[in-house]
């Protein structure tokens, strides 16, 4: 099995930010993205975390996450295309399940938006998450642009109807600035 290790990229002039960058932007339309100009600012911030992933010393992905209290949450999650379907998006997910006994929140988009939605979420559900059924918008993240419809994903459980308010503002005020 490949070995994959972690490099925290702290600023823009990280050695793999170009190679993060040009994945982020491949791998997200841009209207689910930071600017590159925001991404360099949330680099800064003390509770967000841009893992560079690599595997037997080869850039190989991005996690970008952000430590909310209680929980974890994932913003952007993207492995390089040749590395797709060899398990290496169900190892980083492991080891980050194993770092830390915390939830896990992340967002997806609507399993009826696209086969690609229903892969990524089939994914996300064999890794132990639960889709869980409340409405849900993301806020924009440029002027202009309208909330986006998606889905909350949960680890190690499904949320209750009682602590999904409570979840959704902490995430829209500490990621969105909501």
């Amino acid at each position: 099995m490949a070995m994959i290790t972690f490099h925290k990229m702290e600023d823009s002039r990280d050695p793999y930010f170009e190679e993060a960058r040009e994945l982020y932007e491949t791998a997200f339309p841009a209207k689910e993205r930071r600017s590159v100009e925001q991404l360099k600012q949330i680099l800064h911030h003390s509770i967000f975390h841009a893992d560079i992933v690599e595997t037997d010393q080869k850039f190989t992905g991005i996690l970008f996450w952000w430590q909310l209290g209680g929980f974890r949450f994932i913003e952007h999650f993207a492995i390089v295309s040749e590395f797709r379907g060899k398990g290496i998006g169900k190892q980083v997910l492991t080891d980050m399940i194993q770092k830390q006994h915390t939830p896990i929140i992340l967002e997806v988009e609507p399993e009826r938006s696209s086969p690609d939605a229903i892969r990524r979420i089939a994914f996300y559900k064999k890794s132990g998450f639960y889709l869980n059924p409340y409405p849900y918008f993301q806020p924009p993240y440029h002027p202009g642009n309208k909330p986006i419809s998606l889905q909350i994903m949960s680890y190690p459980e499904q949320l209750n109807a009682s602590d999904f308010p409570l979840i959704v503002r902490k995430i829209h005020k500490e990621v969105y600035g909501r």
